[in-house]
């Protein structure tokens, strides 16, 4: 046996996680187009547009931007994850565009 055959192999099925955190990225994106309509209808109605009403579409519009480019990475994530194993580490491979990889060494394994 060679010292970095691969002995095992397995890639996450990601199937419920798309189905899922697609819900949620969809959900948020529901929730700031909502918030976006709303304060779009106080500034018809008269509300006055000061700094407070700015800083506060600002913070909204950032926390929710950073949620989904979180949830659209968890995902991208989830859907490439692989594990190898060899007789003597334990590797991690995901990512779409730059490939990350940990390898895990196996002290005193003999060879399993």
């Amino acid at each position: 046996m060679k010292d970095n055959e691969i002995l095992w192999e397995q890639t996450l099925e990601a199937g419920s996680a798309w189905i899922f955190m697609g819900m949620e990225i969809t959900f948020f994106i529901f929730v700031l187009m909502a918030t976006i309509y709303n304060l779009s209808q106080m500034y018809k109605n008269g509300i006055r547009l000061d700094n407070d009403f700015f800083l506060e579409l600002v913070e909204i519009g950032l926390y929710h931007l950073l949620y989904i480019y979180t949830k659209v990475n968890q995902l991208f994530v989830a859907s490439t994850l692989q594990y190898q194993v060899t007789s003597n580490t334990l590797i991690y491979n995901w990512g779409i565009k730059k490939n990350t990889s940990v390898k895990i060494p196996c002290f005193g394994c003999n060879g399993y």
